[in-house]
């Protein structure tokens, strides 16, 4: 890309998406309808499910992901499993592996997995985190 096509994409950029409510709506304009799936779509039944179907959505784009979705079926690829670890790590004070994402990619799965209370937070090796 020649140095001017760079100058006028970030002048663009700079005059087209100056407030949060354009950054937001354009963030939003990229999500997509939830594909339909041989799963139904469930509501989440908890505010913890609510949270983690919310991450979800927002690392693949959609519109919404049901509690029993399997991830995987909508092309969640590594750099998303990533995604997913950080955002339930920082949030819930859990290390997640991409085994125990790939073991139960669903929110419901999750929500089991990172519910406070119920789980020792866990390493990369199963060993609780200290």
């Amino acid at each position: 890309m020649k140095d001017d096509s760079r100058s006028a994409l970030t002048q663009r950029i700079a005059q087209d998406l100056n407030e949060p409510e354009k950054i937001l709506a354009a963030i939003l304009s990229q999500r997509r309808k939830r594909p339909e799936l041989e799963t139904a779509f469930i509501l989440p039944r908890s505010p913890l499910e609510a949270e983690i179907a919310i991450m979800c959505a927002d690392i693949l784009l959609l519109d919404r992901v049901g509690i029993d979705d399997n991830l995987l079926e909508f092309g969640i690829d590594s750099l998303g499993i990533t995604q997913l670890g950080a955002a339930l790590s920082n949030r819930f004070n859990i290390e997640l592996s991409f085994e125990t994402i790939f073991s139960g990619p669903s929110v419901a799965e999750l929500a089991r997995t990172v519910q406070p209370g119920k789980h020792p937070p866990q390493t990369e090796q199963g060993a609780p985190r200290k």
